[in-house]
C-alpha cells in the first residue's frame, strides 16, 4: 500500500450500500456547515475591511472559507488526506482566534 493508497482511501462513502439510508442527511447536513462556515468567513472579511486593525484577520476569514470548502468536497466522502487538512483548519482556526481575541479583547469571533 503506497502512500498515495493511504492518502486517499475512503473512511466514509456516501453513495456505499451501508449508508443509503444516511447519505442524503449526510450530504444535506455538510452543505449546511459549509454556508455556515462561508458565512463567518464572509463576516469576518467584512468585518476587517470596515475596521482593518489586524494583518491577520484576512487569513483567519481564509481559513474559515478553507475549512467551508472541505465540507463541500466531503459531500463526495471523507478521505484521509480530507480529514488531515480539516485538522489542520481547526489548527488554523484555533490559532488565529486566539490572536483575534488578544487584539480585540471584547471581540467572541
Amino acid at each position: 500500500m503506497t502512500i498515495s493508497d493511504i492518502a486517499n482511501h475512503l473512511l466514509v462513502d456516501p453513495t456505499s450500500d451501508a449508508l443509503v439510508d444516511y447519505a442524503p442527511w449526510y450530504v444535506g447536513f455538510n452543505w449546511i456547515e459549509a454556508c455556515c462556515w462561508f458565512a463567518f468567513a464572509a463576516f469576518i472579511l467584512i468585518r476587517h475591511l470596515r475596521f482593518r486593525r489586524t494583518w491577520f484577520e484576512p487569513m483567519y476569514a481564509l481559513s474559515f472559507l478553507v475549512f467551508g470548502l472541505t465540507d463541500v468536497v466531503e459531500t463526495g466522502g471523507l478521505t484521509v488526506l480530507l480529514l488531515l487538512l480539516k485538522m489542520m483548519c481547526v489548527i488554523a482556526l484555533i490559532a488565529l482566534r486566539h490572536l483575534v481575541i488578544q487584539h480585540h479583547p471584547g471581540w467572541r469571533f
